[in-house]
Order: structure tokens, then sequence, then C-alpha cells
């Protein structure tokens, strides 16, 4: 929802930074203040954003950025976004800036005095707005909600940002439906209007759009690459897969469900089995994959928890690290073989199951980082996987010899999901009477 244009906006600024006052204070902010931002003023808090000290942080230097625009999925849009609102934000005094799925700027334009301002407040290229980082922002907010948003002066958490309007439009790749990245048009308080919003939604549908048509050509392309291997195999078990392996084509039909999971080197097995498909890339993140009667082990997932706040995983031997709220769900799911829903990680570590978009937007970057072992509807890991807490909780229930067994300390010291909590005490308890966790007296 945007701005009311026959609205007093100064008026308006000026009650919002009434109610802001008494959200810091702990207070129920006014009853005017919209749900999306008192929800997000709620998760800014959480995440310790100080609001009196602005400072969004470099990611990337001003020519990474560049490079990584120019190979980001939406890079090849920079024309089209032109052409869109590129006339508007220099007419208008506007800026417009499109940001990666993790909330970093990767490009901007608008007119010098507006570019100038934006360059003051670090809304600039290089620069992170994810909402855990910057607070209540249009382009983290958009990114943390998973629809559009426009934030209007004291909505935003930051004081330093008062003085502005940021209309953000996320942009979903229309093969994962995961977030690529958010369009944001942003202005002053006084040039603000509700069709800053529009055009920044209708700018995100045209690349949606763009996007859907090029999906279309790829999957005809690949489907007639796949039916001409077929011609060539007409007796092989063989299926057309996506890059989620999703099954887009199989002969003999239905010979074969999935999603299927990548295994090491070209190969693919289905969730949970044991059976690999000999893997033949075609391009564009299409595969042909067929039966080959081998085994393969299914992906090896190590979780190493103990003494980090930033759980380091290693998936068939490549490492992440995690952010503290990653790190703690991918605890609870080592914990939950069998998996968890939406509500039920949103219970476990936000307190509240109505969390559930934030949950969702959280488990998409989580995709990311673990491409082929996390699958939904529930939430869980398609891998073998072990854990240095799981090894410890196994030690301590079987009252084994800790006397040599030196931890590097608790586990997920900041976690405050109450099973990671019982689960910490718990392994701490287990120690008075052997040797103690590094850290820990």
């Amino acid at each position: 929802m945007g701005i009311d244009c026959h609205e007093d906006r100064v008026g308006r600024a000026r009650s919002l930074v009434a109610a802001h006052e008494q959200a810091l204070a702990g207070e129920d902010p006014d009853s005017d203040v919209r749900q999306v931002v008192a929800a997000s003023w709620r998760r800014a808090q959480e995440a310790g954003v100080d609001p009196e000290r602005h400072h969004a942080p470099v990611t990337h230097a001003s020519d990474e950025a560049a490079e990584r625009w120019r190979e980001h999925p939406l890079g090849r849009f920079g024309p089209l976004i032109r052409r869109t609102l590129g006339d508007f934000s220099h007419d208008a005094q506007r800026i417009v800036v499109v940001a990666d799925a993790d909330g970093c700027i990767l490009w901007s334009a608008g007119s010098k005095g507006v570019l100038a301002a934006a360059s003051a407040i670090e809304f600039e290229p290089g620069h992170s707005w994810d909402e855990a980082t910057v607070g209540t922002n249009g382009v983290g907010t958009a990114l943390a909600v998973g629809h559009p948003v426009q934030i209007f002066s004291a909505e935003h958490f930051r004081r330093r940002v008062h003085p502005w309007v940021c209309s953000g439009a996320p942009v979903r790749d229309p093969e994962t439906h995961d977030i690529l990245g958010v369009i944001d048009v942003s202005c002053g308080i006084r040039a603000a209007h509700p069709d800053s919003l529009s055009l920044a939604m209708t700018t995100a549908s045209l690349v949606e759009a763009s996007l859907r048509s090029d999906l279309a050509e790829r999957r005809e392309r690949a489907r007639s690459q796949f039916f001409e291997h077929l011609q060539h195999r007409p007796s092989s078990r063989t299926a057309l897969v996506d890059r989620r392996g999703r099954i887009l084509a199989a002969h003999p039909r239905s010979w074969v469900f999935g999603p299927l999971v990548r295994a090491p080197g070209d190969g693919w097995v289905s969730p949970g089995g044991d059976d690999v498909l000999e893997g033949r890339p075609l391009g564009d993140g299409m595969w042909i994959v067929e039966a080959s009667g081998a085994a393969v082990p299914r992906p090896r997932v190590r979780v190493e928890a103990l003494g980090r706040t930033r759980a380091q995983v290693s998936i068939n031997g490549a490492t992440v690290e995690l952010s503290p709220r990653r790190s703690e769900i991918v605890a609870l799911l080592c914990m939950t073989p069998e998996g968890l829903g939406a509500g039920d990680i949103a219970e476990e570590v936000y307190g509240s199951d109505e969390r559930r978009v934030t949950v969702r937007a959280e488990m998409s970057r989580l995709r990311r980082q673990m491409a082929g072992v996390l699958a939904t509807q529930p939430y869980r890991l398609l891998a073998d996987v072990s854990a240095d807490f799981l090894d410890l909780a196994a030690r301590v229930r079987g009252h084994g010899d800790l006397t040599a067994d030196l931890a590097p300390g608790p586990l997920l010291p900041e976690a405050t999901s109450p099973r990671l909590v019982a689960l910490r005490e718990e392994l701490l308890a287990g120690h008075r009477g052997g040797a103690p966790l590094a850290g820990v007296s």
C-alpha cells in the first residue's frame, strides 16, 4: 500500500516520529502504524539494529558491485529499467536502485542532486540494505516480507533515513520462485507519491514477464533436444530435469519421481534413494538423466556449531558459513530428520508461528547456500547428516567417558530457540563431571 496523495505528508511524518519513539521505548506504537511496519520494527529491534547510528555496510567495492551487476540475472534488464523509470526519476527528483537478494545495491540512476543525497546515507552501489542490518526500508523490508512495500518517512527504523520515502518491489525467478532482487524508487517526503510504488511494481512485473518468456524458450529448446535424444535411445529410461531437479519430461512416463537431488559428479538421485541417474547437462540449467543401475551415497552434510555463533556447514566437502539465524534453523533440522513446517520453525526461532513469511524468506536464502540438500513441505535435509553437537549429545546421553573430551564451546551460544537452549544446557550439564567446554568455567 502506498501513501495517500491527498494526505498532509509533513503532518503524517510528524505523527510517525511519535509512534517511532513509542516503539523504541518498548511501548505499543500508535494504531495508525501499518502492521507491516510495526512487524518490521520488531524484527529490527530483535536483530539489534541501532536507530541512532546509521551505517549501511559495504559488502562489495564499487567496481565489484558493477561487475556483479553485469553478471546478475537482472543486469541485462538495465535498459528496460532505464526506459521505464529513467525519465521519471530524473524529472521527479527520484533515485532508482536495484539490489540483489541479499539487499546489496548493485545499480542506481537518478538526477545528480538525488544521487548525492542518497550517497550521504550510503544508499548506493556496494552497500547492504538488508533489513537485519539497516532496519526497516524499501529494499530490505520488501525482501523480508516477499512483496512490494512503500516505507514513508519515520516508518524507516533509523532516524537518519526519516526524510526519505522508499518504494521497493521484489523480482522473482519464474523457475525457482526465489527472489532475485528488488527494484526500488526513492525520494524525499515532499516529492513522495503513490505512483512511485506503482511504477516499481510495474517495472518488476515487466522484468518477470521477460524472465518467464525466456524460461519458456529455454524449456522448449531443452524438450527438442530431449526428444531428439530419445530417437537414438528409444528403450532407455530417460528424463529431462531443470536445475532444481524438477522433472519436465520422462520416458517412460512416470518411471521416476522428483524432485531429484544432485549427487557427486554429474549424477542425480531420487530423494532418499540410492540409484544414481547419469546426468548430461544441456545448458540453460537443463539436464538429461538416465538410469544406470549404479548406486551412489546420498549427499553428506556436516554441521559444526559448538562454540560458534555462525554454524559451519560442509556439503560433500564444500564449506559455507551461515548467519546466526540460519544456523539455528539448520541445527533444528539436524535434530528433526522428519522435517519441520514453516510454522514450527517460526515458533522455535521467532517465538510466534505468525512469522512464517520471515521463515520462508530465510529458507529461500538458505536454499541458495545449501543447494540440492534442502527440501520443502516440510523443510528437511535430504542428506546423510552429522553434527558435532549431535555427536557430543550421543556421548553425554550414553554416559561415555568425557574426561578427555574437550568440546570447543557451547552450542550456538546466542541461539534462543527453546529446543536448542535445552540441548545446550544438557550438553553443559553433561560436562560438569568431565572435561569442561572450552570457554566455560
